[in-house]
């Protein structure tokens, strides 16, 4: 992924290219557009844009909305558990675009800290989901999973993924964004390991996982509202992610609260009735106040399992990609 500029507007985008060992590849390069649409898809404020798609000099390419500031992960990683008012503030946001895109069929399976960007915009907190690469769509017809092939990341990836990817559902979703709020508040995954496998037995050997033992201020009653959406079972999950939000919203600040109450109360309507303007966020942490380096921190190992990797970083000098100049 490089920050470009158009070469005829100015417009500064990122600009995402398939790695040069899978552009002849048909089907890689399929799901590689497939991404682009899963994302144009879902019109949500906390869905990454995309503004354009296109093939040059036999490079597919993706150009998506630009954005300042640290992933998720890096924020975790740089100062640890966030407070709970926090932490809602910034995945009440992520469960509308989840909810979102799961109105309209599309299913991430690959949620994860590093997939969401902390962009501040006029000095506010504007959480942006991205990169719908392994996102499922409903239509059978366009599905490319195959049989025997898994999805994801170990860590935030539900029982039923791990087992077979096309089983991944909306409660698949729905216990991705439950591990990564346990993560916010805590600082770390509730089941760790190096591997998938680990992971998995290590889930089976703790089946129940408390974020209160490993942070005592933590309430009771969230603790059990998180567990909600972690059962192994998906039939004894929420029913949507929107059920788990309505039950998390008693633990935001009350501004939150106000302004996610009736969205997440509400039918589905217009993407952004579901997403209120974010409140300027106070200053309690200096966390949520950090600039992007210049050279973010290496996430933790566990981060990096991924199954499988489909894109490796590109080195470039001064270049074009269609109508888009390479910056860096």
């Amino acid at each position: 992924v490089y920050e470009a500029r158009h070469g005829f507007t100015g417009a500064r985008v990122a600009l995402k290219v398939l790695h040069p060992q899978h552009a002849h590849d048909p089907r890689v390069r399929e799901r590689f557009v497939r991404e682009a649409r899963a994302a144009a898809e879902v019109r949500h404020p906390h869905v990454v844009e995309v503004y354009e798609v296109g093939e040059a000099a036999d490079t597919v390419y993706i150009a998506m909305r630009y954005l300042e500031g640290p992933s998720l992960a890096t924020q975790i990683d740089t100062h640890g558990a966030m407070a709970l008012a926090d932490a809602l503030d910034v995945m009440l946001p992520v469960l509308s675009a989840v909810q979102a895109a799961h109105e309209v069929g599309i299913i991430h399976r690959d949620l994860k800290p590093d997939n969401v960007v902390l962009a501040r915009e006029d000095l506010r907190l504007h959480p942006t989901l991205l990169d719908f690469g392994i996102a499922k769509v409903s239509d059978a017809a366009v599905a490319m999973t195959q049989t025997n092939m898994v999805f994801g990341t170990a860590h935030y990836m539900s029982p039923e993924q791990a087992r077979d990817t096309k089983t991944a559902s909306a409660q698949s979703d729905l216990w991705s964004l439950g591990v990564m709020l346990f993560e916010c508040v805590t600082g770390d995954v509730p089941w760790p390991g190096g591997t998938l496998v680990a992971v998995q037995i290590n889930m089976l050997e703790h089946a129940e996982v408390s974020a209160r033992q490993r942070v005592p201020a933590l309430p009771e009653a969230f603790d059990e509202a998180l567990r909600g959406a972690l059962r192994r079972d998906p039939a004894e999950r929420y029913p949507s992610v929107r059920a788990f939000a309505l039950a998390l919203l008693p633990f935001a600040r009350a501004s939150t609260r106000l302004k996610w109450s009736n969205a997440f109360g509400a039918s589905r309507t217009d993407p952004e009735a579901e997403s209120p303007t974010q409140p300027v966020l106070p200053p309690p942490t200096a966390a949520l106040g950090v600039e992007v380096p210049v050279e973010a921190p290496p996430p933790r190992a566990r981060r990096r399992i991924f199954v499988p990797a489909l894109l490796a970083g590109l080195v470039l000098t001064a270049a074009s990609v269609g109508g888009w100049r390479l910056l860096h």
